[in-house]
């Protein structure tokens, strides 16, 4: 039977081991830099309430919490300049980890969400209304163009929209001017876009629908009257999804430990060219004077 001793070293041994969690050493990194969070939220949210939500979204993610804190702190200054929660909980911002390959370990990387996309396009007030849907099979869908061209739709009652049945997207705003905008595209467009993107995991992986409607708002915006700040930001994400990512971020699934036994190759066969150059350089170098030529 344990004495009280006993049960007060185990409890110092827990509270030694849960003190270097990854999730305990990045709040204690976020922590000490909340100063620089509030900087960026303006006084428009609470810094403790904003840092409570981002590390509700952080902890239970190996990855996120294993991650270089510098880079989780980076996306959450972008996440604050915008006033937006990071999480899926409320799909205003996504934070998503992608394996560093000279850093050689995982970054975090700000991704706008669908929901935070439209909460941009709605601060405008130029905008009335903004809005997104998936069609699906059995949905009654019409579009036209030219004067009083518009679009129509009618979900199926009974359908249940899924991925495998979607056929397309579409986006429209209503100005207040009356006048109205809208995009739409095919699945396929929609795919070919998805396998442009720097990762096809995270949301286009778990909220694939989402993003479909995501990708029109963000070509609808791209004709909105919106304010300076809020179309930098969504063309930023644009940049940011679709590949044009940091040089020194490596996107491909690779797994760490593949990585390292490509980079010890490539250091050892550098280091053989690096040897094999200095012998050459030790031989002795035979002159040989070149005979006359007609040039």
């Amino acid at each position: 039977m344990e004495t009280q001793e006993q049960q007060e070293e185990v409890e110092v041994q827990e509270e030694r081991v849960q003190a270097v969690q990854p999730s305990t050493v990045m709040a204690k990194y976020l922590a000490d830099n909340i100063g620089k969070i509030e900087n960026s939220l303006s006084g428009a949210l609470s810094p403790e309430k904003f840092l409570q939500v981002s590390m509700n979204a952080i902890r239970g993610n190996e990855k996120l919490e294993n991650s270089h804190p510098p880079s989780v702190l980076s996306s959450l200054l972008q996440a604050a300049e915008m006033q937006l929660f990071p999480g899926s909980t409320l799909g205003h911002a996504y934070l998503v980890p992608y394996w560093d390959m000279y850093l050689r370990a995982n970054v975090c990387t700000y991704i706008l969400g669908y929901k935070g996309m439209l909460a941009l396009c709605h601060r405008s007030p130029k905008v009335l209304k903004v809005e997104a849907h998936t069609v699906h099979e059995g949905d009654e869908f019409n579009v036209s163009y030219g004067e009083g061209g518009g679009l129509r739709h009618v979900p199926s009652p009974w359908g249940e929209p899924t991925q495998e049945n979607c056929l397309g997207a579409y986006a429209y705003a209503r100005l207040a001017n009356g006048e109205s905008v809208f995009e739409r595209m095919a699945k396929k467009d929609l795919e070919a876009i998805r396998r442009r993107a720097k990762s096809t995991s995270g949301p286009w992986k778990t909220d694939t629908l989402a993003m479909y409607r995501k990708t029109l708002v963000r070509q609808l915006a791209k004709w909105l009257p919106l304010e300076p700040e809020e179309q930098e930001a969504i063309a930023g994400e644009e940049a940011e999804d679709l590949g044009f990512a940091p040089r020194d971020v490596n996107v491909e699934p690779e797994e760490p430990a593949e990585l390292q036994a490509l980079n010890d190759a490539l250091d050892a066969e550098i280091a053989a060219e690096e040897d094999q150059a200095v012998m050459d350089e030790a031989q002795p170098v035979e002159v040989i004077e070149a005979e006359d030529t007609p040039f």
